[in-house]
This record gives C-alpha cells, sequence and structure tokens, in this order.
C-alpha cells in the first residue's frame, strides 16, 4: 500500500500564519546536488511588510497549481534587510506539484512570479521568552532547513552585540560525492567557527554516494567532527551537556518523523532537560 501524502495546507491547518499573499519573483537558483537547489525569492513591492521569524516556512503558491506547496525558509530574517533583499529556500525534488515546477529548468524559473504567505511556530528563539545558555540542534536530511535559519539568526545576533549563546549542531546525512554537494555542509562549518564554535558542529554521514575526495577511512575536512555511523543517543547526550547546566539548554529536532520522535524524546527525558526547553518539527 503506498503512503498518501498530506497536503502541506491541511497538515499545518492549525498553525499561525499570515493574513495576506507577498508577492515575490524567483531571483537566483544552485544546484546543490541533482535532488536539492537552493533558491531566492525577491520581494516584488519595494516597501514590502514582507518578514518572518528563523524557523518558519511559506505557503508557496506557483502558476501550476492552486494549492500550495510547503516550503521552510534557510535565510536568516536579516536577509530581507540586505540592499537587494531577499529570502532563501532549499527545495528538494519531489513528486508534489509546487517541488516539481521548482526544478523546472533554470531559464523557465528565473524573474517569474510567485505568491507566498508565512507561516509557523517552530522559531527561535522560543516563546515566551526564557534563559538559556546553550542551543543543541539535531538535524536529519533536509530537516536541517529550519536550523540553518537559526543558526544565521544566532550569527547575526552576535555580530550585533545582542546575544552570545553556545551552539552544538548535529546534522545526519547521506554521504554525497562532494563534500559541497551535503546540503549546507560549507555553510555550517563556516557559521561555527565565526562563532568560534568549530567543534561543536558533528557530522553523522549514512551511507550514499561516495566520491574519491571522501576517504572511507573516516579522515575529517578541515578538522570538522565526522562519523561514518547513524546518530545515537549517546551523541545527543553528550551535546546536551552537564547535567547540571541542562535546565539551561535548548533543543531543536527537526527531520523525519520517526527520528524527530525519537530524539525529541531522548532530549526530553534527559537527566536535567526541560521538557518545555524541547522544540522539533518534521518534514514529510
Amino acid at each position: 500500500m503506498s503512503k498518501v501524502s498530506i497536503p502541506h495546507t491541511e497538515r499545518t491547518a492549525g498553525e499561525p500564519r499570515d493574513d495576506g499573499l507577498h508577492p515575490v519573483k524567483i531571483d537566483k537558483i544552485d544546484q546543490v546536488n541533482e535532488n536539492i537547489r537552493l533558491i531566492r525569492l525577491a520581494p516584488v513591492e519595494k516597501n514590502s511588510d514582507l518578514k518572518f521569524l528563523p524557523g518558519q516556512w511559506l505557503d508557496t503558491y506557483t502558476p501550476i497549481s492552486p494549492k500550495a506547496g510547503g516550503f521552510t525558509i534557510t535565510s536568516a530574517p536579516s536577509s530581507l534587510s540586505q540592499p537587494n533583499p531577499y529570502i532563501e529556500l532549499a527545495i528538494q525534488r519531489t513528486s508534489n506539484p509546487p517541488a516539481k515546477y521548482l526544478h523546472l529548468p533554470q531559464p523557465q524559473l528565473l524573474n517569474t512570479l510567485l505568491q507566498i504567505r508565512v507561516g509557523g511556530s517552530f522559531t527561535y528563539p522560543p516563546t515566551p521568552p526564557r534563559n538559556f545558555k546553550r542551543v543543541v540542534f539535531v538535524a536529519g536530511g533536509v530537516g536541517v532547513n529550519p536550523l540553518m535559519s537559526m543558526l544565521s539568526h544566532i550569527k547575526t545576533l552576535k555580530e550585533s552585540g545582542e546575544g552570545d549563546v553556545e551552539v552544538r549542531f548535529l546534522y545526519s546525512v547521506k554521504e554525497q560525492r562532494r563534500w559541497d554537494e551535503i546540503l549546507f555542509f560549507e555553510r555550517i562549518k563556516s557559521t561555527m567557527a565565526e562563532l568560534g564554535m568549530r567543534g561543536g558542529f558533528k557530522l553523522f554521514l549514512t551511507p550514499g554516494k561516495v566520491g574519491s575526495d571522501q576517504s572511507s577511512d573516516g579522515s575529517n575536512p578541515d578538522g570538522v567532527d565526522v562519523a561514518r555511523r547513524r546518530l545515537t543517543h549517546g551523541d545527543l547526550h553528550e551535546a546536551l551537556g552537564p547535567v547540571a547546566e541542562r535546565k539551561e539548554v535548548l533543543c531543536y529536532v527537526c527531520g523525519v518523523p520517526r527520528m524527530t520522535d525519537e530524539y525529541v524524546k531522548v532530549a526530553k527525558e534527559a537527566e536535567g532537560m526541560m521538557k518545555q526547553n524541547v522544540f522539533c518539527e518534521s518534514w514529510w
């Protein structure tokens, strides 16, 4: 029996979302690997009131379907304050009509118009506000998308002197032919280095496409902590830090439902953790 896919708008019917739609144009497309591309959307209106929180997603209306696709924003909110403002999405190739449309040849997509609406409650920092000193991100596959937005926002806050928090980033993903084909690998690596937390990024590679520049002996690129195995409960416990300090730790988990449920349970049941400081979102 085939799995029935629930439409994005039905699956997120209970989530908060903006009232109005915003027109945007496809401004830039970068191919990450054969199944994922990054797309930049530029607001059409000069004085647009478009805004979002780190971790939110877009209802995305394309010309080929009356139903919205749901795609998580991967850029920080500050991307809308740039001289050329934009919102970035990472689109995985699927049979979903909006995703199929956004994987058409680039010349057919550039400068085309879309309508978007911001929504979602999986955000950083959390509401209501709370005290915290460490943030642990746990990503599985394209579940990295909202966490990339959050990490970029943490960097923006630190650069502006508005906040300084310790970060641990655990990322489980299929191995690719080249390091730059792993979604956001280079960006996470450089952001963590800029935050002064190079050792806080751990990459877990599961069997995938291996090429000549990824040796099978487990060697690490540029000192990144790489493990060619699955993420374990022990890895998460280590990232959460000393038990006595865990009441000031936030944990964000995003991946496929089974993985998300498992690691949310592990985080909530970890000694010293506050259950209300564990947040999650699943992707389908």
